[in-house]
């Protein structure tokens, strides 16, 4: 079953509840904006988001484990909030991982720890977990881009699909979506 993504007072939901754990608030916010497959979220660095004077970049560039493929992605000020919040209080260096175990080390959250956690958020709000994980993150942004403007292209980019068939089959584009437009635009 395909994770659905979460809905606008879904994350607020989950951004109250995390407010106070700035790993997790980083994760989530970082997650979410990056719209980044899991691997690629666990692998940033500090130095991936950071300037050379210190400064939680708008823009960052990821290169997709899976696909090999660029991705241009954007933080917003929550992230970038977020972010400098967490390396300040981790005392991270620019070489070491953004998102570790909180038992230490300079390795990366592993895929398996990552979706245990969002399944305890999900659980800790009283979500059933078989329809939400870490591919609700990623989901999230680009299903509310499409649902606002129909905007495959736009969503296309934000996941770093290779096509725009793949960012329809991603998202659940219905064939109702497909009606929907007919019925908006007869000639």
């Amino acid at each position: 079953m395909q994770k659905r993504p979460f809905n606008k007072n879904q994350v607020q939901v989950l951004r109250k509840m995390l407010a106070e754990n700035p790993r997790d608030f980083a994760l989530l916010n970082t997650g979410i904006d990056t719209s980044l497959r899991s691997i690629d979220l666990l692998h940033l660095k500090v130095q991936d988001i950071r300037t050379a004077w210190g400064e939680i970049r708008e823009q960052i560039e990821v290169k997709q484990k899976k696909t090999g493929n660029r991705v241009q992605c954007l933080l917003s000020q929550n992230s970038q909030e977020a972010l400098e919040r967490w390396i300040q209080v981790s005392n991270k260096e620019d070489s070491d991982y953004l998102f570790t175990p909180m038992r230490g080390g300079n390795k990366p959250m592993t895929t398996v720890n990552y979706r245990k956690l969002v399944d305890k958020w999900c659980e800790r709000c009283g979500w059933d977990s078989k329809y939400f994980g870490t591919h609700s993150i990623r989901r999230t942004l680009p299903s509310v881009i499409y649902g606002a403007t129909k905007d495959l292209r736009s969503c296309q980019l934000i996941l770093g699909h290779r096509s725009v068939s793949n960012t329809a089959l991603y998202l659940g584009v219905q064939q109702e979506d497909a009606f929907e437009q007919v019925r908006k635009h007869r000639i």
